[in-house]
This record gives C-alpha cells, sequence and structure tokens, in this order.
C-alpha cells in the first residue's frame, strides 16, 4: 500500500514471559477528514493487509516522546556481542559507566523503513529477536546512516533498566489502543487510502479501477462470468425450491455470524458469498445428501477453477462439522488436527502405507455418515465421536507438496478462489517450489525426510 511502502511505526508493547515486551508495527497513518467528530484524528493500521477488514487504532502522539536517558552500547557491533556470549540473555543488563557504552536517548516508537516491514510485521518478536532480525538486514541495505535512529531505538529496547515493576525497558509501554469500530473512520480510510493503493481490494460493482494489462481484463472477465452463473444457478435453484418449503439462507442459518462471515470471505453482501455458504445453509438432513458431499462439491468446483482437478483433496466428515461449528482452526499451535488446518487432509495420491489407511477410514467415515442420513437416523455421541479426524503428518515431501495444493483448494472453496488469502496462499506456494531443492537438502540433512517434511508442513 502506498503508505506501507513508505514504512511503518514500531513499538514495544507488554506481552507476559517477555521482559521487553514485543515489536507492534503500525502502519498508513492518515488524518480522518469528514466533518464529524473524529475529524483532524490520526488513525492507523495494526497488522498486515489481507483484505479490507484491517484493525484500524488511534495514533497516539504521546508514543512519539523521548525516553529517558539510558546507558547502553555505544554502538551495535558490541551489543551483538553482548548476546552472542549469552544464548539465553533476553535483554542487555543496563550498564551505567561501563566501558564501551554511551548515553542514549530515543522515541517510545520509531520509524522501520518499508524494506524491512516483511520481516517484522505481525511477528511480535521479542526486543532480541527483533536486534538479532532487523541489524543484519539494515547492514545488508546499507542503511546504517540513514537508519541510525532506529538503531539507536533497539539498543535502548534490547537494554534491562530496573523499575518498581521488575525488569523492563525505557520504550516498553502497555498495550495498543483497541481497535476503532467507527464506521465513518473506517470506510473513510477504505475510501481514501486502503483502495487508492490496492484497489483490487475494493469489491466489485463499486468503480473500481482495473489495471490495463488484456490478459488480466480477460482473467476478470472470466470471472465476471464464473460469477453470473453462478448467481444464475443459485437463482435456478431456488426458483425450483419455490413451491416446497423454502431452505434455509445464510441470514437465516447463521444469523449472528453473517458478519464475521463478509469479512471472513472479503465481501459485502451475502449473495457475493462463495457458493458452498449457499449450499450448507440450504441443507436439510432429508434432501438424501450430507453436508461432507456439500463441501465435497465446492471443493472440487474449486479445483476446476484453479486447473487443479488432479489434487482436489477428498474432505471429511470433520472438515464439514468444523466449517459448520464455525471452527476453522485448533486452540492451540499443537492442536495440527483440527478445523480445515493442513494436518487435517490426507494427501491426494499418496502411496504411504499410513496414507492408504487414513484414506481408507475417512471414505469409510463418510459412508457411515451417509448411512445414518439415509436412514434418518439422530448422530449419537458414540457415532459423532467415531467420526472424528484428527491429525495426518506427511511422511515424505511428495505428500507434504500434494497436501500444500490440496490445502490452497480447500481454502478456495471456503473463502472463493479469488480470495486474497487464497492467492497468498498460492504464491507462498511457488516461492516454496523454487527454493525447495536447497531446503530439501538442508532439512533433509538435519532431521531426516519424515521430520523434515513434517516441520516444513507444520
Amino acid at each position: 500500500m502506498g503508505s506501507r511502502m513508505n514504512g511503518g511505526i514500531g513499538m514495544f508493547v507488554e506481552k507476559a514471559n517477555s521482559p521487553g515486551g514485543v515489536l507492534k508495527v503500525v502502519h498508513s497513518l492518515l488524518k480522518h477528514s469528514e466533518d464529524d467528530q473524529y475529524r483532524r484524528r490520526v488513525y492507523a493500521y495494526d497488522g498486515d493487509v489481507h483484505g479490507i477488514d484491517i484493525n484500524t487504532i488511534p495514533f497516539d502522539t504521546t508514543w512519539l516522546e523521548a525516553t529517558d536517558e539510558v546507558h547502553t552500547a555505544e554502538d551495535h557491533s558490541f551489543q551483538q556481542e553482548r548476546f552472542l556470549a549469552d544464548q539465553e540473555l533476553k535483554l542487555i543488563p543496563h550498564a551505567d559507566g561501563a566501558a564501551r557504552t554511551a548515553v542514549v536517548r530515543t522515541r517510545g516508537c520509531m520509524y522501520i523503513p518499508s524494506v524491512l516491514l516483511p520481516y517484522v510485521l505481525e511477528k511480535d518478536l521479542t526486543a532480541r529477536e527483533a536486534f538479532e532480525t532487523l541489524l543484519p538486514l539494515i547492514e545488508d541495505e546499507n542503511l546504517l546512516q540513514a537508519a541510525a535512529p532506529l538503531v539507536k531505538f533497539l539498543l535502548v529496547a534490547t537494554t534491562r533498566i530496573d523499575g518498581d515493576a521488575g525488569p523492563t525497558t525505557a520504550v516498553r509501554m502497555g498495550q495498543l489502543p483497541d481497535p476503532c469500530g467507527a464506521r465513518q473512520v473506517i470506510q473513510n480510510r477504505r475510501k481514501n487510502l486502503l483502495y487508492q493503493h490496492l484497489p483490487g481490494l475494493q469489491p466489485a460493482g463499486r468503480g473500481v479501477a482495473t489495471a490495463s494489462d488484456p490478459a488480466l481484463v480477460g482473467i476478470m472477465r472470466c470471472m465476471k462470468d464464473a460469477n453470473n452463473a453462478q448467481q444464475a444457478h443459485l437463482d435456478e435453484t431456488r426458483a425450483d425450491r419455490a413451491q416446497q418449503n423454502l431452505p434455509k439462507t445464510v441470514d437465516k442459518k447463521w444469523p449472528g455470524h453473517v458478519d464475521r462471515l463478509l469479512r471472513l470471505c472479503n465481501v459485502e453482501e451475502v449473495s457475493d458469498l462463495p457458493r458452498y455458504w449457499h449450499e450448507a445453509a440450504a441443507w436439510k438432513k432429508t434432501s438424501g445428501i450430507t453436508l461432507t458431499n456439500v463441501l465435497q462439491e465446492a471443493v472440487d468446483l474449486a479445483a476446476s477453477e484453479l486447473e487443479m482437478v488432479e489434487l482436489a483433496p477428498r474432505v471429511t466428515v470433520s472438515h464439514a462439522n468444523a466449517l459448520q461449528n464455525w471452527n476453522f482452526v485448533g486452540l492451540s499451535q499443537q492442536d495440527i488436527g483440527s478445523g480445515i488446518l493442513l494436518f487435517t487432509i490426507t494427501p491426494p495420491g499418496a502411496t504411504s502405507l499410513q496414507a492408504k489407511e487414513r484414506l481408507r477410514r475417512d471414505f469409510e467415515q463418510v459412508n457411515d455418515e451417509s448411512t445414518m442420513i439415509a436412514g434418518n437416523t439422530s448422530i449419537s455421541a458414540t457415532d459423532a465421536k467415531a467420526l472424528r479426524g484428527g491429525a495426518y503428518v506427511p511422511v515424505d515431501f511428495d505428500e507434504l507438496e500434494a497436501g500444500l495444493s490440496a490445502g490452497g483448494i480447500l481454502l478456495g472453496a471456503v473463502l472463493g478462489v479469488e480470495h486474497s488469502t487464497v492467492k497468498s496462499y498460492f504464491n507462498s506456494l511457488r516461492t516454496y517450489t523454487r527454493v525447495k531443492l536447497q531446503l530439501k537438502q538442508m532439512m533433509i540433512a538435519r532431521y531426516g525426510e519424515a521430520l523434515a517434511a513434517a516441520i516444513i508442513g507444520y
């Protein structure tokens, strides 16, 4: 984004078990221009741009105030030496008048050049991690002089001073303000900032400025035709059911989640949601098909649109139940077998004994679910437990790569294949493809093939 390309503002906020706090980065500062109660207040985005639903927070000018003087290393190389000498050290002790130290004063937050933002945005780095991440990059980019204030800020951020509540630093502050929920502020920033620099994020039908590249225009036209065909299909389906009991719509199926679903799929109208959500909302137990069948049809359609039909995953009962219950991810980093995460997918075409056994079990579970639906029987607690999935960890890189592609297809079925997150996912997958040979060699040499594939997938 244009203003984000000019960099961001970094600050360290409190976090448990991190005496120096963690680095948060805000960007895209803009003064509110509408004639209302928020006029002339400055707002910023907190976090990266993954769509139009970005946390907007008020920017507090007191963050720019100077800190107290701190005795810290006279240059960054000395601070690096001290960290290298003790790998467990989180902050460098305050050294009053010691050799190779200097008295330094900085500000509560500091400008971070745009070239460095990808390494810190949404990373929640500790003070030491931020120092050890940014200093080599600053040196590589020949920014030591231009980024001297940032280097000084990092020196102070990694120097411990003793406060009343225990060890801390001169730049650590409280938490960031709560996101601003004022619609006029959010819409003003979208209109005057977000859509100006990233027109592709503006929902269709609102005068989106498109690129002049004929290939891109052709792709967009095809997508529009596909969306129109999808809408026509939905209209035809509704007409056929007009004389029957009307199926539930998304609004009636999930009345408390509509706004969340619109933000998730990056659309403004319910009618623009991906096909899966309409079909899942309209599904009835007496329809003769299962929710897993509904999801599988959506996945197959997404695979066709992405021209990856041979890599379409076989979805499970657990996937369908997870989406119905809004359980997209697990409760912790260790909960890798929940929701629609990568390790819930058995890689299509996998030939290992573990994969074949998992595919067989998945197939039987889908059949068991179909039998229950066909018999119009209720699912007991024992049945539900039996139909749960679990994690499948790829045993080699072939399974990993098939699983990664399958995961992107599943994501496209849920969010829409044109969603910015889906595009970013496949861009990352293409990046992995370019570096995988070197990465595989390094990881296999250190961990062995099975564990290396699992670690990369995680």
